[in-house]
Parts: C-alpha cells; structure tokens; sequence
C-alpha cells in the first residue's frame, strides 16, 4: 500500500527529481540584476534577496526576453516595488477590461551551461565562497518594466544576451538584431519587480575534490551523483570511512 502510495505521488509530479514548480517569482524591493549570486533570505510575510557576488560574465551570456500583458497581480506587484524605490512610474494604471493592456518583460538565462562555464574559470573567487555557502543561488530570471524606446528596441531584436562591462563593476543587458548590436543597457536601470532564482549542483570526485557542474531551477533536485551541499557530502564520506 504505501509503495502505491509512493508512486502515485511521483506520477502527480511528473517526475521523481522535480518538485512542485511555484506559481509566482519572488517580489522585489529594489532594482536587482540578472546572474548576481547570493542567498534568499525569509520571513513569515515576504522574501528579500542579499546579493553576496557579482560575476564577471567576460563572454555573453545568452538570455530570452518575452514582452507579456499585464494583469492585476503583476501589476499589484510593480506598484509594490515603486513604493519602495525612488523610480519614476512607467505604468500608472491597468484597467482588466481594456484590450491594449501595459506590458512588461520576462528576461531569463538560456544559456545556464556557460554560466557555469565562466563561474569554473573566471570567478575564482565567487567559486570558493560558493563552496563554504552552498545555501547561495543566483538570480535566472527577472520581470521587469521598460520605457517605450526599451520596449520598441526588444521587439526589433531576436538574441540578447548578459555582459559584465570591461570595468567588471556593472552587468548589461545586450540587444542584437542577428549579428547587429541594437541596444546597450545598464541592468542596473531596469525597474525589475519579481525575480526567480537557481541553485547550485556540484560534484565530488574519489580525492574529495569539488566541481560545480549544474544550476537548476528552485524546484529541482540534483541528480545523477550531484549534490546541493558539497561539504555535507564529504562529511559523509568521512565518517563511512572513519573507523
């Protein structure tokens, strides 16, 4: 009875290693960009999001970015963020009746392999602190508000993608059209009202050594000999052989 149990359960949510997908992002308070690292942080009434390392992403990073109407509780939302920043009101209303609705943008990391790519190589630094505070994650998505030359510029261009400036201080946000560069925005601009995050998956090799192979979304689980938390893991292993 309770392995029909089991199994019933792994059926209703497609798979064994995937949990529940959450139905809304993360509110935000302030501007936030995307690929910053750090830890979600919880209270009983909301969420907040303490950044603790900013990559250098040297090569682009590809992204999508997906142009959506508002409704009530993403627009419910942006007012929320506004009311704690000090950005100018690019949406002042949203009417449900009417057809012509506000938008607003979806931008989200494609390309998660690179990311880890340039965290194993260029970001020594983030990767050790990683490695003591496995509870990190970083930010794969953000909803946010653009004026009307950002939005306009969105719709011409089909790739875009993430770039740390050559000064390695502040992500941008580039627009191409095919090999064609539209636009070049500081994401620090952005009028980001809800983000979601990834964790991280590592590996441990027979000498205990760590390798960080994986970002998933918050509802995955690591899987094929991968782990969340790679000091755990090796205490583990540790004490199996400590006779």
């Amino acid at each position: 009875m309770k392995k029909s149990i089991f199994f019933a359960i792994c059926i209703a949510l497609s798979s064994c290693y995937v949990l529940p997908k959450k139905n809304k992002l993360y509110q935000s308070f302030t501007s936030i960009d995307i690929g910053v690292i750090g830890k979600q942080e919880k209270t009983l009434r909301e969420s907040d999001f303490k950044i603790v390392g900013i990559p250098n992403y040297e090569n682009k990073i590809r992204l999508s970015a997906v142009i959506v109407d508002f409704d009530k509780s993403n627009f419910k939302s942006y007012k929320k963020y506004l009311s704690s920043t000090s950005k100018t009101t690019l949406v002042n209303e949203f009417i449900d009746s009417i057809s012509q609705k506000p938008k607003y943008v979806e931008l989200e990391i494609l390309d998660k392999v690179q990311v880890v790519n340039t965290l194993n190589k260029n970001n020594k630094d983030i990767l050790k602190y990683l490695r003591r505070t496995p509870e990190n994650t970083i930010i794969t998505k953000l909803k946010f508000v653009a004026d009307k030359t950002l939005l306009k510029n969105i719709k011409n261009a089909n790739v875009f993608y993430l770039q740390t400036a050559a000064d390695k201080k502040q992500q941008f946000l580039k627009l191409f059209k095919d090999t064609e560069l539209i636009a070049s925005l500081n994401m620090s601009l952005l009028q980001s009202f809800q983000y979601d995050v990834s964790s991280f998956c590592w590996e441990i090799s027979e000498k205990k050594s760590t390798t960080l192979v994986t970002i998933l979304d918050e509802g995955e689980l690591c899987k094929n000999g991968t782990v969340r938390n790679p000091n755990k893991a090796i205490d583990k292993k540790i004490k199996k052989f400590d006779f």
